[in-house]
């Protein structure tokens, strides 16, 4: 539905639709990237400390092919499902060929996400995730869950507590043909949380 109200120009009855999907919306998160994966720079300059509270949007760092920095953008379909190829290749925001070439350009780059929920009070929630990629996402500076290639799994699932206020979501995705996550909050029983917020700029 999201989708389709978007597609007729309704952004924001398509953002209500994702909302009480629990999904983050594409519009929350930072993204930086793409980094070369086979000498892990990233990780080794600590682009992103596991621990660290903020990220400096006005910080650049050297990536695959040049300058990067957190920035805010989408691909052009508003549905929640975060497209690392888009984003970074927005000429090819129609659907890309699988060719030989272009799966082997994904699997040499990874990239990071960053996105600050607000919960109204503590609480136990399920973070699920939906992605072919190999992922590791960290919640508050704390790793939660770490997802090694699975091509018959798709749906990934961890318990996690929620503070009060604002709860900061990391996420470093390894490259791949399917290069893209989908992310969202449930309750213990799986409903999707719909009185969530997501902060929009970096404080």
């Amino acid at each position: 539905m999201a989708t389709l109200f978007h597609k007729h120009n309704r952004p924001e009855e398509a953002e209500q639709y994702t909302r009480k999907s629990g999904v983050l919306p594409e519009t929350a998160w930072w993204i930086i990237g793409p980094f070369d994966k086979a000498d892990n720079t990233a990780d080794r300059k600590e682009l992103m400390p596991v621990d660290a509270t903020q990220i400096d949007p006005a910080a650049t760092y050297e990536g695959k092919t040049g300058p990067v920095s957190w920035k805010q953008v989408t691909d052009k379909t508003h549905d929640g499902v975060v497209d690392f190829a888009k984003i970074f290749k927005p000429e090819d925001d129609k659907e890309r060929e699988s060719t030989e070439e272009s799966v082997l350009e994904l699997n040499s780059i990874l990239a990071y996400a960053w996105g600050v929920v607000n919960s109204p009070d503590e609480r136990e929630a399920q973070i699920c995730i939906s992605t072919l990629n190999p992922m590791k996402i960290w919640l508050n500076g704390k790793a939660v869950l770490t997802i090694n290639p699975d091509p018959t799994i798709d749906h990934h699932t961890m318990p996690v507590k929620l503070n009060p206020g604002e709860n900061r979501i990391l996420v470093k995705v390894d490259g791949g043909w399917n290069y893209k996550f989908l992310l969202w909050l449930a309750d213990t029983d799986g409903k999707p949380l719909e009185d969530l917020t997501f902060t929009k700029s970096n404080r």
